[in-house]
């Protein structure tokens, strides 16, 4: 049984690195673009008077294969600037696939989901603030208004073209966007699918209490490498349907989808899968302790005092591995800056904070704390952190994971660090993000102080909000220093000392147990998996 295990957690350190190159591989060509099906090239003039544009639009057909996902390339020449133009791509059946608009496009990329047969491509000249306001009405349906003054705002009118002829060259490439190979998406289906079923091979049918601390990490590693795989190929099972039957819906609800994923993969089937992983593990049970609201402020005040100082150096160290490649934002923060406050708040706040303690704190420590205080916080952190897959988040969420860690060992009690876990949680990710888009939203575009006061003494909401959002961050960064003060004290102190128990192992001989321990040494591999689908991705692309 034993030389079984090994064979099988064996297979799965083999092909856990390969499987997730895999879903890079596949990531890359699930957006592959293909070869070019048609350019449009034409050089046409227009007339200006007294800061008109005549014709102020000029369409051009062309006809597309089939159904699918396309890439336009548009690129604008213009003997002169001075004009914000506008794009539309309207299907054969009338539907609006695209609309954006810019000042001088040039070199603008964009994709689109649309329909075979002819498509319809228009270019408009927005030449003042009305006719603007015509496509702002038309295509972004934006109602009269603060929302589309505020949408306006964003663009300079204040200088009309100037007057006469001028010659525009237009040039708009098109590619079809080849989805993967589906090949490629069963073979990798059939890798993740093949470590699930080693790692439920691997899980023990009696559990003993007196094993040694690799062991017991054997145990751990599985139920969590578990948890992440079935994690990972769960999300790829969605991404192959979404690809193959439901495209468009898809690329119209890829925000929300991706949160739903998160709920669907992470609560719903990840969680119970680890659960009953280790559920027949042996718990030591941790003393229940109350800690009353000011302690419990305190440690939110840590937790802030955690945050910012980690957060501003993961995004030093992700600026630097990605800025040579062209900068690369997180899906995280792609996520948090463009979805939904219902969703946001059911998956970041409520459902990550409830789901991710359990899985990192409850079903680790209880099952570590035997072999010592140090390995079960160094453990819980370490995990919490990797698991979030990305530098912009990994510094900040292992200190968080080792200070939450702490709180359960001293407390017994989980509801306190998922009380901490939604604090941060709502706070950054529901709280800032909704501020921040509406500051976007209504923050003029310029650096004129006149121009941004009068615009903001003119709209009561668009003050309101961009108010909110300065004094937001100000108070963020106070909670944040007065924090870092207390995390200071509380060392110097030896406030979070921790206790050894007798016959406990030392801290290099725990380390050692947990990196010679081969499921445990899937999961870990399987962490770095998810470092390699958040950077690989931008180097090869670059």
């Amino acid at each position: 049984m034993k030389t079984k295990k090994n064979v099988l957690s064996v297979i799965s350190l083999i092909l856990i690195i390969p499987f997730f190159l895999m879903i890079v591989f596949f990531i890359l060509t699930a957006s592959h673009i293909g070869d070019e099906i048609t350019t449009v090239d034409q050089t046409f003039t227009i007339h200006v008077e007294n800061g008109q544009a005549n014709p102020d639009s000029h369409a051009f057909k062309v006809s597309l294969p089939s159904d699918g996902s396309y890439y336009y390339s548009l690129t604008l020449d213009v003997e002169e600037p001075g004009f914000t133009t506008a794009f539309t791509s309207t299907d054969s059946t009338g539907k609006l696939n695209s609309a954006f608009t810019a000042y001088q496009t040039k070199d603008l990329p964009c994709q689109v989901q649309a329909a075979a047969g002819e498509t319809t491509l228009e270019l408009f000249f927005l030449d003042d603030e009305n006719a603007m306001r015509n496509f702002a009405k038309n295509y972004y349906h934006y109602e009269e208004g603060e929302g589309l003054e505020s949408f306006i705002s964003q663009y300079d009118f204040a200088t009309p073209p100037a007057d006469g002829d001028r010659s525009m060259h237009v040039v708009i490439k098109i590619n079809q966007i080849v989805p993967a190979p589906f090949a490629l998406q069963l073979a990798t289906l059939a890798v993740g699918a093949l470590i699930l079923i080693c790692l439920f091979l691997c899980l023990s049918k009696e559990h003993k209490d007196d094993i040694t601390l690799k062991e017991r990490f054997d145990e751990i590693g599985n139920s969590h490498s578990i948890f992440l795989t079935a994690v990972i190929l769960t999300q790829m099972i969605a991404n192959v349907i979404f690809i193959n039957y439901l495209a468009k819906f898809a690329s119209e609800n890829s925000i929300t989808l991706s949160l739903l994923l998160t709920i669907l993969s992470v609560d719903v089937i990840g969680f119970p899968l680890a659960y009953l992983a280790c559920k027949g593990v042996p718990t030591q049970p941790i003393p229940e302790k109350k800690i009353g609201a000011g302690k419990f402020l305190l440690f939110v005040l840590m937790s802030f005092g955690i945050v910012l100082p980690g957060a501003l150096l993961g995004s030093i160290v992700h600026n630097l591995i990605t800025l040579p490649f062209g900068g690369a934002e997180t899906a995280i923060s792609q996520i948090m800056a463009n979805s939904g406050m219902f969703w946001r708040v059911l998956a970041v706040g409520i459902g990550a904070p409830i789901f991710e303690e359990l899985v990192f704190r409850k079903l680790i420590v209880d099952r570590l704390i035997k072999y010592g205080e140090f390995i079960a916080i160094f453990t819980s952190g370490l995990t919490f952190g990797l698991f979030h897959g990305n530098f912009q988040q990994f510094f900040f969420a292992f200190a968080l994971g080792l200070l939450f860690a702490f709180v359960y060992v001293r407390t017994g009690r989980i509801r306190y660090t998922i009380g901490l876990h939604m604090t941060i949680n709502m706070t950054t990710s529901v709280i800032t993000a909704f501020l921040y888009s509406k500051y976007a939203e209504y923050a003029p575009n310029t650096t004129d102080l006149a121009a941004i006061q009068e615009f903001l003494t003119s709209s009561g909401e668009a003050g309101l909000y961009v108010a909110l959002y300065a004094i937001w961050n100000v108070l963020l960064y106070l909670i944040a220093i007065v924090g870092v003060i207390l995390l200071i004290t509380f060392i110097a102190k030896k406030r979070f000392r921790l206790r050894r128990s007798e016959g406990e192992a030392t801290r290099g001989e725990a380390l050692k147990a947990m990196f010679s321990s081969k499921l445990m040494l899937v999961f870990l591999l399987g962490t770095l998996g998810l470092f390699l689908l958040s950077y690989l991705p931008v180097f090869l692309r670059a």
